[in-house]
């Protein structure tokens, strides 16, 4: 079912078109494949915009004012572009910091940053300064760093005082989620909180990072990580030199379709550990590509139904998706069919009939996406095909999302409002029922 509820955040998942390639390549060099939005205003390498807000679409009150005081204190502390020597002991600052501890279990990364707004807002209503401070594996910054005249939430480790360490290194200081707000009313200067993916959920459903007599757009969860967050120098060549060799560009159009088929499922019998299943292309391939040829038929069914059906405005004859699945052989299988779905002569030689609406696929199935709570990496580009799809997803045009919450957090980040989950998200999933 299409929810076109107010479901936001960065920019993923739109339309292309097949254009003639001949002339593309004599052009541009690029495949001729894509086309650009032609109505939109172009988005840059570290823009996280949301396609579906407008440039006069502001952020909430309450965030603006926030930011304004959250610099002027934040430099108060630890001086301006974060000082270098010791902290000012003499300012009232106070700090909430989301840290993710050594030797605790953050989660992957939808874990760790979907949990953003609720804290974001606990922090502007109890007058502390938000900061995010990683010491499991790598720090944020290698990926994520705060935009300039953004929101900036790095902990300057120069000039960090015992305080700050006490508490990061201590579980036992995080804060009980019972009763957050007397917490954090509390006189210590600082509060450290492990998040939960859940908390976003809730703020979203109860409005909670609107402001009274504040009207939220589907682009507004979008907006706020925008004013938090942009791709790390080399994380932003990176995701250059990978979109461009899938003849994509910051301006494309295209959709986003997340699989996640690894999910382990129920089921009893002869020969069940643990009454758990795990499919892959192996085991159950009519399964695992029933599922993944439906999370693209339901994204361009979505997107259709966004429009009203509607291919006006600069959208290609046939739209192109970007697929991003745990495994990288669903992604190869999905590519595969490029040559097949919607080509009526090989659907003819092989007895088919060809799917109309099929979609041309573009992926990178040579690309192993790590969960950063389990991974190993030798350094952090080992992680960076993680947050490229993010990127890739935010974006998009319309996201279709599969179990667990990373394909959800990409579809809020792309702040179109399009969005269609193509798979139940029960924690242990029926086998029968999947």
């Amino acid at each position: 079912m299409v929810n076109n509820t107010i479901r936001p955040w960065l920019v993923v998942v739109v339309v292309l078109s097949f254009v003639t390639i001949a002339l593309r390549l004599a052009t541009t060099g690029q495949p001729a494949f894509i086309r650009e939005k032609s109505k939109t205003k172009a988005a840059s390498m570290g823009s996280l915009e949301p396609r579906g807000s407008g440039p006069g679409e502001p952020l909430p009150g309450w965030i603006r004012r926030y930011a304004a005081w959250h610099r002027r204190k934040k430099d108060e502390f630890f001086g301006a572009e974060g000082g270098g020597g010791a902290s000012n002991s003499s300012s009232d600052a106070k700090f909430l910091v989301m840290a993710c501890q050594e030797d605790t279990n953050c989660g992957g990364l939808t874990d760790r940053m979907r949990g953003l707004l609720y804290w974001l807002r606990q922090a502007e209503r109890s007058n502390r300064v938000l900061l995010i401070h990683w010491t499991k594996g790598y720090s944020l910054e290698h990926f994520w760093v705060p935009p300039v005249q953004g929101l900036d939430w790095v902990l300057p480790n120069a000039s960090s005082g015992d305080e700050f360490w006490s508490c990061i290194r201590d579980k036992r200081k995080n804060l009980d989620l019972t009763d957050v707000p007397k917490q954090l009313s509390a006189g210590r200067r600082v509060a450290c909180v492990k998040t939960q993916n859940f908390l976003n959920s809730e703020a979203i459903k109860s409005n909670f990072y609107a402001a009274e007599n504040e009207t939220i757009t589907a682009g507004t969860f979008s907006r706020i990580y925008g004013l938090m967050f942009e791709p790390s120098t080399e994380l932003q060549r990176y995701i250059r030199n990978s979109i461009g060799g899938m003849g994509l560009t910051p301006e494309s159009f295209f959709l986003s379709a997340q699989i996640r088929s690894m999910y382990p499922l129920k089921k009893e019998g002869p020969g069940i550990v643990r009454g758990l299943v795990r499919p892959n292309l192996n085991s159950h391939p009519e399964l695992i590509q029933s599922w993944a040829k439906h999370a693209v038929r339901s994204v361009v069914a979505a997107y259709k139904e966004s429009t009203g059906n509607d291919d006006s405005g600069g959208v290609a004859d046939r739209l192109v998706v970007y697929v991003t699945a745990d495994n990288p052989r669903v992604v190869e299988y999905l590519k595969s069919t490029n040559a097949k779905e919607g080509n009526s002569t090989v659907a003819a030689a092989s007895g088919n009939d060809a799917d109309e609406d099929w979609p041309l696929i573009v992926g990178l199935e040579s690309m192993e996406r790590k969960n950063i709570e389990f991974a190993k990496p030798q350094r952090p580009s080992d992680l960076f095909p993680t947050f490229l799809d993010l990127w890739l997803m935010s974006h998009s045009k319309c996201v279709s999302y599969g179990i667990g919450g990373y394909g959800r957090f990409g579809a809020d980040l792309a702040g179109t409002g399009c969005m269609v989950q193509h798979r139940s998200s029960r924690y242990w999933c029926d086998y029968d029922d999947c």
